[in-house]
């Protein structure tokens, strides 16, 4: 799969480290049009600026605190169905590592073509878990169901983007952003979101080490999440 063949794929980076984020930028390459990345910062400039300097600054989005994972995929969730309402999206956890083996591109392609189309379901492209960490996986959905999916388990959380985002720009950034970051509860995207959504969860299994990644089966393979521990 090329950029060209999804139009409306699109990718999230939660970034914490230069090695991860360089590794998920060149995994996402192959699949994803370099406009519809997104990568997710908190507001310390320092590692980071350098790294990106050759990224469009609109693809960059800057948090300007720390308030857990969900509202780190909810700002550029809602960026990205701002501009493409049929958007799919991959979200590359901030913990994970990405192989920078080609096999990686193949898994990924795998994944994104398993939710394309679909308007209820959430892949995991990762190994089998005993727990449901969404660190361990690359995660695989559309963005409308994934908006849906905050809207009923994290209203709370929902609210003060919508009642405060807007066409303008300025309303996603400085003191209006930071405004509403105040407000937020600390949520982790897994607790407040995969969890409450089982009957949406599907394994895309690879094997995977330092040197290897693949779709364990040659055709999606995909299994159900339900009845998994942790959930």
């Amino acid at each position: 799969m090329s950029p060209g063949n999804h139009r409306h794929l699109w990718a999230i980076v939660l970034a914490e480290g230069e090695e991860t984020l360089r590794g998920a930028l060149e995994a996402l390459t192959p699949l994803v049009p370099a406009n519809h990345i997104r990568v997710v910062v908190n507001n310390h400039r320092r590692w980071w600026e350098s790294e990106l300097s050759h990224h469009l600054r609109r693809n960059v989005i800057v948090q300007p605190s720390d308030c857990g994972t969900a509202a780190g995929i909810l700002l550029p969730l809602l960026d990205i169905l701002k501009r493409d309402r049929e958007a799919d999206i991959l979200v590359i956890p901030p913990e994970y590592d990405v192989d920078k083996e080609k096999d990686i591109e193949s898994a990924l392609a795998h994944a994104a073509s398993a939710v394309r189309g679909s308007t209820n379901r959430i892949v995991l492209l990762g190994n089998t878990p005993n727990t449901l960490d969404w660190e361990s996986f690359i995660i695989a959905t559309s963005g409308t169901t994934l908006l849906r999916l905050y809207a009923q388990k994290a209203p709370h959380l929902l609210k003060p983007f919508l009642l405060t985002l807007s066409d303008r720009q300025e309303s996603w950034s400085g003191k209006a952003l930071a405004g509403i970051y105040d407000t937020l509860p600390r949520l982790n995207f897994s607790k407040a979101i995969l969890e409450q959504s089982e009957e949406y969860l599907w394994i895309l299994p690879v094997l995977a080490n330092k040197n290897h990644c693949k779709v364990r089966e040659p055709s999606l393979s995909l299994t159900p999440c339900a009845g998994f521990a942790g959930l």
